[in-house]
């Protein structure tokens, strides 16, 4: 944090009371009529630094500066006796931020990663005029919609440039992009930079040149605006020498933020190999840490905490941020949702190489649907999925070659067979009736493969997708056994995939162990995010957990189907049971034979001469703290390709989808009960209308401490007496006495779902009574030896500002 804070890309302005330059806001949002006194939220970095500080009323103005990420360059230029400034302010959003590798692409809420406004800016004399200029867009069909909505909110018109190039991959992409029907108001322009000018291959460059290019164009359409060139002859030669000077150096230093090196540029070979070195270098080893940073700075106390994120797949994130106290809506987040039922296909295969990969599976009598669609178990209706999710172990050779770079060719084709198989079914028992089903994610990790499939109607449900893996081959150097993990969120329910392949060996159940706890510790997502934070995580895989037994003893117990007897010997279930590996985890009776050691193609375990004993080595196992999932069958299925069964787990998964009209009253409800924000309550006296009278407050502090309560702050201001306690929850303890609701409450929920005070301010018919009647005070003129005498040795000074409080000798009587 303390590198990322130090790296030279934050920037403020300062500002006074004549002159307020907030630089979240270009040129044209400041000439803007209404109120521009708030900031830009998507370049406004450190805004969770305010919200306490806005909480309590708190001008922050006078005590914080608000800053950017960026890079601000300016440059002064004379023309004659006359003075002209010329500006490049890049500001990078924080809606969606970080590490090239670790963000990418465009989210489901329509925000682009690593967005960039840039503004060119022109002064001469006292005018301005201004160009912004906005990163290219990051296709998705998805979310285009919402990130167009957002563009012309912002800008009003907006002007595309596609700036795909004709290669086969880029090709396909811009011809989609040409033929979408989204926002016909926006010009849509195709410009191939790479083939029209043969310049840099290296796409950063490419950015950078097109940018500089239209850049120079506006520049000259600015000077003319602002009549430089009616001064001096030649000079808009100088101000274009200037400016393409500033957009180099501003794209170095963007680049530097989420690259870690100024940008390629195709000039030097020596120079760009040099930062690409240094790029790999990074994002393979520092970017991990420089992700969380970002996120710890955006998020503040709110990073990594699983209330919040649980209640984020629930709530606008904008309401948790400004009323962080609402943990208590995580027990009640069933009351503000719908249940909707999906039924789920989880499947793990060792294929041992893929070597036998044409013999069965892809062979007319389509082996893959004994084990996708177990039609002699269960009918059709109980097999018709919503969401498939299946992971290979195992899926290349282990050999040297694979474990530097492996191939995806296995992949490819597992998955396409996959795929032929659920479109077979699909249109054999529900074609008419059901939609197709589509790839979610498919990722690989040397052997291990975990393929999604959702139907393509649910996509709209979908959101937050992200990839996680880890090695732990070898002590996490090589790939050969590792895990591959996809989430998501579901309408309102978080959920995890995980597939693994653990330590192999008879006896090497503390490396098995090792494995989880490693895959555990260091599969991070987006947010702070971690594999155990999720609402329900299906874990399947080889975990090669084995049977301590003999293995004559265990085949003979195969022969008798004395299944139970093996699991009290199976190494999983005792290490679970140890607490040692997946202790919150749930697995369904395992009423099968063993899944390892087979001959390949046949029905005998291992007969070589290592003569391995039989285990359950493939498992499906799932997490669910909230009783979502209902397991309906575990079993295996007969493909005999690899020396190893599949095994799969069908279930019944219960989604929550949040509901306005559910969630409104139990918002207010909770919001009410936990008090405010501020954790205050206010005091006045009646007879006193201007001022509140100091002698009462120690008579007031002993009282509180007499219900048990902690005083953190208290503030004079006017005829009030603002008391801050340790939570709202004691704010309502003390305010119950009263034997009154604060009305505020409820009206500043009505109005935006943020309670900033509670008031209370009753008078009495007693002439010195105190008007808040939970203390049940009646304080004489005279009662100032008194309230002295309540608080003992304690020190307490009441300013007329806030003051801090130092009860530490106070034995309250």
């Amino acid at each position: 944090m303390q590198k990322f804070l130090s790296a030279g890309i934050f920037y403020f302005s300062s500002s006074t009371k004549q002159n307020n330059y907030d630089l979240t806001h270009s040129l044209q949002r400041r000439q803007e009529k209404g109120d521009r006194s708030r900031s830009d939220f998507r370049f406004y970095w450190n805004r969770t630094l305010f919200y306490p500080f806005e909480r309590f009323d708190v001008p922050v103005d006078n005590w914080l500066v608000k800053i950017i990420c960026g890079s601000v360059l300016v440059r002064t230029i004379y023309v004659g006796h006359r003075t002209a400034k010329v500006a490049l302010i890049s500001r990078l959003s924080c809606d969606y931020v970080g590490t090239r590798f670790n963000v990418r692409g465009i989210n489901d809420a329509g925000n682009v990663a690593n967005f960039v406004e840039t503004e060119q800016l022109v002064t001469f004399e006292e005018k301005e005029c201004s160009f912004v200029q906005l990163k290219p867009l990051e296709f998705s069909m998805f979310a285009m919609e919402r990130h167009y909505t957002y563009m012309k909110q912002f800008y009003g018109k907006v002007l595309s440039v596609n700036l795909l190039g004709s290669k086969r991959g880029e090709r396909s992409l811009s011809t989609a992009l040409n033929l979408s029907k989204l926002h016909s108001d926006v010009r849509l322009v195709s410009f191939d930079y790479h083939s029209e000018v043969k310049q840099s291959k290296e796409s950063v460059r490419r950015l950078i040149s097109e940018i500089d290019l239209i850049g120079m164009r506006a520049l000259i359409t600015q000077l003319k605006i602002l009549g430089v060139e009616q001064f001096k002859t030649n000079i808009v030669v100088r101000f274009e020498e200037v400016a393409r000077d500033l957009w180099q150096k501003n794209g170095d230093n963007c680049s530097i933020i989420y690259a870690g090196t100024g940008a390629l540029e195709g000039k030097s070979k020596l120079k760009d190999a040099s930062r690409s070195l240094v790029r790999t270098i990074q994002n393979n080893l520092m970017d991990a840490s420089k992700q969380e940073s970002i996120d710890l700075l955006l998020l503040g106390h709110l990073f990594g905490d699983n209330k919040f994120d649980k209640l984020s797949n629930v709530l606008p994130s904008s309401l948790l941020k400004e009323c962080s106290n609402i943990e208590g809506l995580v027990e009640r987040e069933k009351e503000m949702c719908t249940v909707k039922s999906l039924r789920v296909f989880v499947g793990t295969w060792n294929v041992n190489g893929g070597k036998n990969i044409y013999n069965v599976a892809f062979k007319e009598n389509h082996s893959l649907d004994l084990w996708l669609y177990p039609l002699t178990l269960l009918d059709a209706d109980a097999l018709n999925f919503d969401l498939i999710a299946v992971g290979f172990e195992e899926i290349v050779d282990l050999n040297a070659s694979n474990l530097m770079k492996a191939s995806t060719t296995n992949q490819r084709i597992w998955r396409d067979g996959l795929r032929r198989t659920i479109d077979r079914f699909q249109h054999a028992h529900f074609s008419a009736v059901d939609d197709k089903f589509v790839v979610l994610a498919c990722e690989q990790l040397v052997g291990v493969c975990l393929v999604l499939f959702i139907r393509a109607s649910l996509l709209g449900s979908v959101r937050d997708l992200a990839i996680g893996d880890v090695k732990t081959g070898m002590g996490g150097a090589t790939g050969n056994k590792g895990s591959v993990a996809v989430r998501m969120t579901f309408d309102s329910t978080s959920i995890c995939f995980v597939c693994s392949h653990f330590a192999a060996g008879q006896n090497e159940v503390t490396a098995r162990n090792a494995d989880f706890q490693t895959t555990m510790k260091k599969i991070r997502f987006p947010m702070g995010r971690t594999i155990s934070s999720h609402d329900v995580v299906f874990w399947m895989g080889d975990f090669n957990y084995r049977i301590s037994l003999p293995g004559e003893e265990v085949k003979n117990a195969i022969r008798l189907n004395n299944f139970a007897y093996l699991s009290e010997h199976d190494q999983l279930s005792q290490q679970k049971e140890a607490g040692n590996v997946f202790a919150e985890f749930n697995e369904g009776p395992m009423h099968f034979a063993p899944t390892y050691k087979y001959d390949t193609f046949s029905d005998d375990y291992d007969t070589s001469d290592k003569c391995r004993s039989p285990a359950w080595t493939d498992r499906v196992l799932w997490m669910d703290s909230n009783n979502f999932v209902q397991l309906i069958y575990y079993g295996r299925s007969e493909l005999k390709t690899s020396d190893h069964r599949p095994v799969f787990a069908i279930f019944q998964l219960n989604t929550l989808k949040f509901e306005l009209q559910r969630a409104e009253p139990l918002l207010k409800d909770a919001i009410i009960s936990l008090g405010p924000p501020n954790s205050t309550i206010v005091c006045a006296v009646s007879g006193h209308p201007t001022s509140f009278p100091q002698r009462l407050c120690n008579a007031i502090f002993s009282k509180i401490y007499e219900l048990g309560i902690t005083i953190l702050v208290s503030k004079l201001e006017g005829r009030f007496l603002h008391v801050q306690l340790g939570s709202g929850m004691d704010a309502l303890m003390a305010l119950s006495f009263a034997g009154c609701w604060p009305d505020s409450l409820v009206a500043d929920f009505e109005q935006c779902l943020s309670v900033v005070r509670a008031d209370v301010a009753q008078t009495s018919t007693e002439e010195d009574s105190l008007g808040w009647a939970a203390l049940n005070l009646n304080v004489a003129e005279d009662s100032d030896e008194e309230g002295d005498e309540l608080l003992g040795n304690g020190q307490t000074t009441v300013l007329d500002d806030f003051s801090l409080i130092d009860f530490s000798d106070v034995t309250p009587k």
